[in-house]
């Protein structure tokens, strides 16, 4: 199996981390569909040349079953994987990787014997709660092996029911390695997404909802939803948008609700089915789905945020509203990964949850795992002529990676009041938002990005890290020609008098070695499709 640039980097990079703090465990963050089945697969095959035992855990069998088969793309790990799950009808404890289910293992797990390493697959699952089945189980594998270290993986380093999983007094103590979904989908691994708000009609209120563990109880969300023909509404509206989208996945608020959404599609004629974790057959529903081309909507409720890896998934329905940014982001993750047969994914928001979290790759949190800004809902807006959902800030219809969708400029409030053409006009176009930023930590690492041609663009990646995970970054092109290479150089010089690098290694050995000047302070242009660093500070800063 040949593993992506970035998977490389996660691996790598988490080496390193252990390395250099032998005492913590960290998490690496991939968003959903960048393969954290294959970075966990490779350090465990890694684990055990080295000598050491590993467990991988997770809680689904369908996660079980994709990482066992994926350790089978190696020859060295045949004969040495196991699987102990009471749903796989498995209990093999005695191999050199064990692949369990936490609701199986963790009552046996004085049984397996010694680990040395334990990942923990969809880590933001772990309860904050000392009696949870995740935390017995490491207790007792503490016990056996006190030195055990624990790495996790996840697409969100934060709990679907509140706060971050990593930091002071957390399960992990930092990340090791983050990439964002907007690289991912600029460099061809995940799918483009447009995002829209339904119709204002058609969207559930929350207003008096009550709430429950950080979110609104469901049965009272559910009266909401299907009240006052909500659901007929609704459904006229998404039929008209789904127009060429050939595999639509809804999210509903509870079963009746799914139940009615399916019975209003099929009632206008659209092959429709819905699945509920209840529900003996939904191998079976789901299945239907998958490989009947009729068969265009599958309906859920809460069952398909995490394992259901179903790549032709065109459109993503949010019929459901959350103040979870996690459960949130899980919903429109299952549309990220990449087809042949579609071009991006549509999420259709009629939960305001776009309004109230924000895009994707920039979801705020707060300890109660709440949205962190009390300005939240004026966080995005939504365009008048298309329905985009695009940031506050915005003069244009751009959606929310920052491609432009209808052109549509908004009027703003100074334009309104003027009767000066030119000026209103100025505004319109005004300046980018510019921002300076303390630097906390730099990383270089070399950066492949594979052309549309096959050819291999190599480059120096500089992350400059203004919090524990937010960053910018710039790509030095060393090995390249033309302006692009005299730039590279003017960036080189500016930092040290010694000889330019041979290669985009060297570059990266001798920034890690100490030799080049590194900036306390960068600031930032947000214009484009990615913000651009525009002017650096070697000074020290003050606060």
């Amino acid at each position: 199996m040949e593993l992506r640039y970035y998977q490389k980097d996660a691996i790598a990079d988490t080496y390193s981390y252990l390395r250099e703090h032998p005492d913590k465990n960290p998490v690496i963050v991939l968003p959903t569909g960048a393969g954290k089945t294959p970075v966990l697969t490779s350090i465990s095959r890694d684990a055990i040349k080295w000598g050491r035992r590993v467990m991988i855990v997770s809680h689904r069998k369908e996660l079980l079953q994709q990482q066992f088969n994926t350790s089978l793309n190696f020859d060295d790990l045949k004969g040495k994987v196991g699987i102990y799950s009471s749903g796989l009808d498995q209990r093999d404890t005695d191999h050199p990787i064990i692949i369990g289910g936490v609701q199986s293992v963790y009552r046996r797990a004085d049984e397996f014997g010694s680990f040395d390493l334990l990942i923990i697959d969809e880590a933001h699952l772990i309860p904050d709660n000392e009696g949870s089945m995740y935390q017995q189980l490491i207790a007792v594998m503490r016990d056996i092996n006190p030195s055990i270290k624990i790495l996790g993986l996840t697409a969100t380093p934060y709990r679907t029911d509140g706060g971050y999983i990593y930091g002071e007094g957390r399960m992990f103590d930092d990340i090791s390695y983050e990439i964002d979904v907007p690289t991912l989908i600029d460099g061809g691994f995940l799918c483009p997404l447009q995002s829209k708000s339904g119709l204002e009609k058609s969207c559930i209120k929350v207003d008096g909802v009550a709430k429950r563990a950080g979110d609104w109880k469901l049965d009272e969300l559910g009266e909401r939803a299907t009240e006052d023909g909500m659901v007929r509404s609704a459904i006229a509206d998404i039929i008209e948008r789904t127009q060429g989208r050939k595999k639509v996945l809804v999210f509903s608020v509870n079963l009746a609700h799914g139940e009615e959404i399916e019975r209003e599609l099929c009632r206008r004629g659209v092959r429709a089915v819905s699945v509920s974790g209840d529900n003996i057959f939904r191998d079976e529903i789901i299945a239907d789905f998958k490989t009947n081309p009729q068969t265009r909507f599958l309906v859920n409720c809460n069952l398909l945020t995490i394992g259901f890896d179903y790549p032709e998934i065109d459109c993503v329905v949010l019929l459901r509203p959350t103040c979870s940014a996690g459960l949130y982001y899980q919903m429109v993750g299952r549309g990220l990964r990449i087809h042949p047969a579609k071009d991006d994914c549509l999420i259709l928001d009629y939960g305001g949850n776009i309004r109230r979290h924000g895009p994707i790759n920039r979801v705020r949190v707060s300890s109660s795992g709440n949205p962190g800004r009390r300005d939240v809902e004026t966080y995005t807006k939504q365009c008048p002529m298309c329905h985009e959902v695009v940031p506050s800030g915005t003069t244009k219809c751009y959606g929310m990676l920052g491609d432009e969708v209808c052109g549509h400029v908004f009027r703003t409030e100074k334009q309104e009041v003027s009767h000066n053409t030119q000026a209103a006009e100025d505004d319109i176009l005004g300046p980018p938002r510019i921002e300076d930023k303390k630097v906390n930590r730099i990383k270089y690492a070399v950066h492949e990005k594979v052309k549309d041609d096959g050819e291999v663009s190599r480059t120096m990646r500089v992350d400059y890290y203004y919090s524990i995970i937010e960053k910018v970054s710039e790509w030095i092109c060393i090995e390249h020609t033309g302006w692009a290479a005299q730039k590279a150089e003017r960036w080189w010089r500016d930092r040290t008098n010694g000889p330019y690098p041979a290669d985009c290694e060297d570059a990266v050995e001798r920034a890690l070695a100490g030799e080049l000047k590194e900036p306390k302070a960068i600031r930032i242009k947000y214009a484009t499709k990615y913000p651009e660093i525009v002017g650096y500070g070697f000074e020290e800063v003050a606060g």
